[in-house]
């Protein structure tokens, strides 16, 4: 079975935190590339919630070793980019419907070629990187990016990249903007929309550039 060996330079801690079925459960599934029939499986991210190179170099060898081929390309992907830099840009949520029981919210989550809070422009084509491997990998969703939403309270129902230039509810949305459609069930949620306390999209995630050895 997949498991961590020190002999990749783990640091003790992180090493520590996975070492056992019982400490992993402990931890978010997002910290996993491969969660299977309830087992945490190939760690990438380190007691801090940040990716480890060293852990992704673990993923790699033990997937060639063991057969998991799919979390060694995904493994490779994600060390192949670099380095970590945590960002978090909220976005203003542009249209929201409303009937008994569910919300549904449509709005912006990442504007391509236009700077962000921090000052951080992407490429079209890093938005649209990044929603594909959203939409493929991850499709969740967090609030305040810690405490995770099950699809009995929020799902999913669009993550697209805009094809050409729109405009929705009197906002304008330039092709390539990376949009998003929810429908909301839990009631508290539904709340702080209404109040305003939740306003829009917030990206977190990861931008590599280049890994620090």
């Amino acid at each position: 079975m997949p498991n961590l060996s020190r002999k990749l330079t783990i640091p003790k801690k992180t090493y520590d935190v996975y070492s056992t079925q019982h400490k992993r459960k402990q931890m978010s599934k997002d910290c996993f590339l491969l969660v299977e029939n309830d087992k945490r499986l190939f760690p990438f991210k380190d007691e801090k919630g940040n990716i480890s190179k060293e852990l992704l170099k673990a993923a790699i060898v033990t997937g060639v070793k063991y057969g998991y081929p799919e979390v060694v390309t995904k493994a490779q992907k994600l060390l192949s980019l670099g380095e970590e830099v945590k960002k978090d840009i909220p976005f203003q949520m542009i249209q929201k419907t409303t009937d008994n029981e569910v919300r549904e919210i449509f709005g912006i989550v990442a504007v391509p070629n236009e700077k962000d809070a921090d000052g951080d422009e992407y490429t079209e084509e890093a938005v649209k990187d990044a929603c594909y491997v959203y939409n493929k990998d991850f499709y969740n969703i967090a609030y305040r990016h810690s405490i995770r939403i099950v699809a009995e309270e929020a799902w999913l129902a669009e993550s697209y990249i805009m094809p050409f230039d729109a405009e929705i509810e009197g906002t304008k949305i330039k092709k390539g903007t990376w949009c998003q459609r929810w429908f909301i069930k839990d009631k508290e949620l539904i709340k702080q929309i209404d109040k305003g306390i939740i306003k829009g999209f917030s990206l977190g995630g990861y931008i590599l550039d280049s890994i620090n050895t």
